[in-house]
């Protein structure tokens, strides 16, 4: 009768370990155009020139619009129903002393624009 030995764990990893290692890796081959674009990508110091340069392009246009004069228009109507009253001396116009006249001033329209 032939008995089988069940391997260790420790036995399994090493021919688990031994299998990859035996496996070759290849690297992957770049040409030198690859390499230095690549770096040109992923370098931060370029990174952080290219969004400085798109600042001051932003910065430009802001200055730019600055020239622009500015055109602001506004428009208003009022509609008065009672125009207010105010009572006047009669004597400031010739008339007797110590009585008053209701005197309206202004207009029952008002409109006015700014430019």
């Amino acid at each position: 009768m032939i008995v089988m030995k069940i391997p260790s764990p420790k036995m399994v990893l090493s021919f688990l370990i031994i299998t990859f290692l035996a496996v070759p890796a290849y690297a992957q081959v770049w040409t030198l155009k690859q390499c230095i674009d690549s770096a040109q990508i992923h370098n931060r110091n370029l990174q952080i020139s290219r969004n400085n340069m798109e600042m001051g392009t932003e910065k430009e246009k802001e200055a730019k619009s600055n020239l622009i004069p500015k055109v602001k228009f506004t428009g208003d109507y009022k509609y008065f129903i009672d125009q207010p009253t105010q009572l006047m001396p009669q004597s400031a116009f010739g008339g007797p002393e110590g009585l008053f006249k209701e005197v309206q001033f202004g207009t029952p329209h008002n409109f006015n624009l700014s430019l």
